[in-house]
């Protein structure tokens, strides 16, 4: 069933997703936070895409998977998308710290 891969997929972003904010979170240097936050942009991404196009969910319209599943997913990945590209945004604006 479509809605089991789409499942095992999201899981795997999901380990993805805890890796990289774990990461952005012991980060000190700039490039790397914005380099990990781009990562959460394409992880977003991938999060929206799995249920949509890439996999997919069940046709059956009164499926968990379609009326609870693909709508959660879809606003994470929104939120984690977002979340990356203010975060890139953020660490390309914000100034270098002094080296001294």
């Amino acid at each position: 069933m479509k809605c089991l891969w789409t499942a095992r997929a999201e899981m795997g972003i999901g380990a993805m997703v805890l890796l990289v904010g774990f990461l952005l979170l012991i980060s000190r240097n700039l490039e790397s936070r914005k380099f990990l936050s781009l990562c959460a942009f394409g992880l977003g991404i991938l999060i929206v895409l799995f249920p949509t196009t890439l996999i997919g969910v069940c046709a059956n319209p009164e499926m968990p998977c379609i009326s609870i599943m693909k709508p959660i997913l879809f606003m994470t990945g929104f939120i984690t998308g977002a979340s990356g590209i203010i975060g890139t945004l953020w660490n390309h604006f914000k100034a270098p710290e002094s080296q001294a």
